[in-house]
């Protein structure tokens, strides 16, 4: 018989109703949903129905399945067949594909990924700009000639554009609708977003793609207009579970709510303090908070096994200072008030215990001295404890990168998370260069370039050698591979990728980044006629981010599970959702890390005019009054508490990534504009408790 904490043992004994279950860090939610889910299957409650466990990442599908199916195997009961586990955009497309005629969609439609999207967001721009908003779109801009500033104001405006259309269509607020809304409205951005928006519709309809806003929008009305799928969906679902609540929207709370509505058995699972995703995306974590305050049973899981009791009690000491000192009055709800505790001994494990206190903090002269102390800690660690795992956290994926190339320089084993690491854009990579070394079989550069992406033994060196001698020098399997390539020089280039996964042997995961890649050309090539692949080599090249995100999904579906031999490096953001022996928190400035207003925030742009330094809280105002939202004080000021809140509850996940050691870091200059900064408050009030004298070293 399974023993359970005595903060989930209640838990355990649903069997019906609306449910919250908040959980801290390490609290084991994933585990107790699969033991919950198995037990319901066990006692049949689900019959004649499923249940549905719907979750945030790929990952966590494969994670949920495996566990619920293990359960299930170990007591001999039930079946896959008891239960489903899948996205909320899985969910919305099964729905959909039921029934697409009631929201006038054509049964062939296709789903456009964020890839392509951001392709044809920047094609409207690019329009818009050249027909008539250059001139507008500089002016903005402090120094209107400055060409880099005015390229990276356009990828910006590309990405905030992209947020406000995905809040739209959530409103189902159509193109032409919006347009009469902002008519006699004289704002530059606004104007430049209703073409861009009516531009990118024009693109769907066009090639007949739909959005993933648009599944979930058009899932939630079936559901809503249509009695026969609503009946049949909710007779499906006998009981509806939902993962990671934090991040949920409204429509997808909107059409969980539907589907739960007969049988009324819907629990939800999440942690606020957690919330990392407000400021780029829809959701709206206090859907969630409202949810706990209304369902007929709320509980709150927190004990948890997987950090050291001094590593929760910095955790602890973060959300009182939060609560109940933070400078800015105003943020100080961005924590919930609710503590971390250790588990008592038992048969469901205990609490890392360290020989010495855990817990370090430094602040160095540079972020250059900070890199530098890391490498040393880092060395002295791996000496010692060679059997631990280290986690290093940043701020961005530049600063992942660069930190990537010295670990490179000092021959430091590690694997790189970042959005835009090689090894995740590995398939794009040897794409595109086999693309460009088809076009021209015999220019020595192409060659090498494919040659770096395959990682050939010794590539750096054959530069000086002629394609013969190189052809020679080279292993006889990347030799082979370079043979196969030219034997299918002469295909479409559809064929020539798809040859590329038995050539490259690649995993049945990233077939879909060829497929993908494969869709970006046929775009590419319908808009620029008679485009030769040379064209689209030096295209895919310049474009590359354009996959960014299928890249991701791809990772998120293969999973992650860091490694004793290599130190991981990964920004905040990306390390939700794992845990490592060792932790560093590095450059908590005050501009990573703001406390109070006048503090410098990321998402402020330094190149433009100071009336639009904030584009994205600036245009998300204007929206919001367009549609009648009612604004409470001022938006910039907002705008402000929402990302200082949001940087908080990113500390806060950092600091409970660390199982047994902790090490928080900032500097005093940044070197890349030789700029003197200052120290996060966080890190300051960290820094004194613990160093505190009675602490142990």
């Amino acid at each position: 018989m399974m023993n359970y904490r005595e903060d989930q043992s209640e838990i355990m004994k649903y069997d019906g109703g609306t449910m919250a279950v908040g959980a801290v860090p390490g609290a084991g939610k994933t585990f107790i949903v699969a033991n919950l889910v198995a037990k319901l299957i066990e006692e049949k409650r689900h019959l004649p129905g499923k249940i549905l466990i719907v979750t945030y990442m790929n990952s966590a599908v494969t994670n949920f399945k495996n566990r619920i199916g293990n359960i299930l195997k170990e007591k001999n009961v039930g079946n896959k067949r008891d239960f489903e586990v899948m996205t909320i955009h899985s969910l919305a497309y099964k729905i959909l594909r039921e029934k697409p005629d009631v929201v006038g969609v054509n049964e062939d439609f296709e789903i456009l990924d964020e890839d392509k999207k951001r392709f044809f967001i920047s094609e409207a721009l690019n329009k818009w700009l050249k027909i008539e908003g250059e001139a507008l779109f500089r002016s903005l801009l402090k120094s209107p000639n400055n060409q880099v500033q005015y390229e990276r104001w356009k990828g910006e405006f590309i990405n905030i554009s992209g947020g406000i259309i995905s809040k739209l269509k959530l409103l189902d607020m159509k193109p032409k609708d919006f347009n009469e809304k902002i008519v006699g409205n004289y704002d530059p951005l606004l104007k430049a977003l209703g073409i861009i928006y009516e531009e990118y519709d024009k693109s769907l309809k066009v090639h007949g793609f739909i959005d993933y806003d648009d599944i979930l929008n058009m899932a939630h009305k079936i559901i809503k207009k249509d009695r026969e799928a609503r009946k049949k969906f909710q007779k499906k679902y006998t009981y509806i579970f939902e993962d990671e609540c934090q991040d949920s929207n409204l429509i997808q709370c909107k059409l969980l709510k539907l589907l739960s509505k007969d049988n009324d058995n819907l629990v939800r699972v999440g942690d606020l303090n957690q919330s990392i995703n407000g400021t780029f995306s829809a959701s709206e974590p206090r859907l969630f908070k409202e949810f706990m305050d209304t369902a007929s049973k709320s509980y709150l899981m927190d004990r948890a096994s997987r950090s050291s009791k001094d590593i929760i009690d910095v955790a602890n000491y973060l959300v009182d200072y939060v609560i109940k000192v933070h400078p800015t009055s105003e943020c100080r709800e961005a924590l919930m008030d609710q503590k971390i505790k250790t588990v008592n001994k038992g048969p469901w494990g205990e609490n890392p215990i360290t020989e010495k206190y855990g817990v370090h903090a430094y602040e160095v002269e540079s972020d250059k001295s900070e890199i530098i102390k890391t490498l040393k800690l880092i060395k002295a660690f791996k000496k010692k404890h060679n059997n631990k795992s280290i986690g290093v956290l940043l701020p961005s994926n530049d600063a992942v990168k660069k930190l990537g190339e010295l670990f490179k320089r000092e021959g430091i084993e590690y694997e790189d998370l970042s959005s835009m690491s090689e090894e995740k854009f590995k398939v794009v990579n040897l794409a595109i260069e086999v693309i460009n070394f088809i076009d021209k079989p015999y220019d020595k550069k192409t060659l090498i370039n494919l040659l770096s992406v395959m990682e050939t033994e010794g590539w750096e060196s054959l530069e000086s050698l002629d394609i013969q001698s190189i052809l020679e020098e080279i292993s006889g399997e990347s030799r082979n591979i370079i043979l196969k390539i030219l034997d299918i020089k002469d295909l479409s280039y559809e064929n020539i990728l798809i040859r590329l996964i038995d050539i490259f042997q690649l995993k049945v995961e990233e077939t879909s980044l060829i497929e993908s890649i494969i869709s970006y050309i046929q775009v590419f090539t319908m808009i620029n006629k008679g485009a030769s692949l040379g064209d689209i080599g030096k295209n895919l090249r310049e474009n590359k981010r354009v996959f960014l995100s299928m890249v991701e999904v791809v990772s998120d579906i293969i999973g992650y599970e860091p490694r004793k031999d290599k130190v991981t490096i990964c920004t905040y953001h990306k390390s939700k959702g794992l845990e490592w022996d060792l932790v560093f928190l590095l450059n908590l400035t005050k501009y990573n890390f703001p406390s109070r207003f006048t503090d410098s925030i990321r998402s402020e742009c330094w190149y433009l005019r100071s009336t639009y330094a904030n584009p994205n809280a600036v245009l998300n105002s204007l929206v919001d009054k367009l549609i009648g939202k009612r604004i409470h004080g001022n938006y910039s000021i907002n705008a402000k508490i929402e990302v200082i809140n949001e940087r908080i509850r990113l500390l806060y996940v950092g600091i409970t990534r660390a199982k047994e050691y902790l090490i928080v870091m900032s500097n005093r200059l940044n070197s890349k504009i030789n700029k003197k900064q200052s120290s996060s408050e966080y890190f300051n009030i960290l820094r004194g408790y613990v160093n505190e004298e009675d602490k142990p070293c």
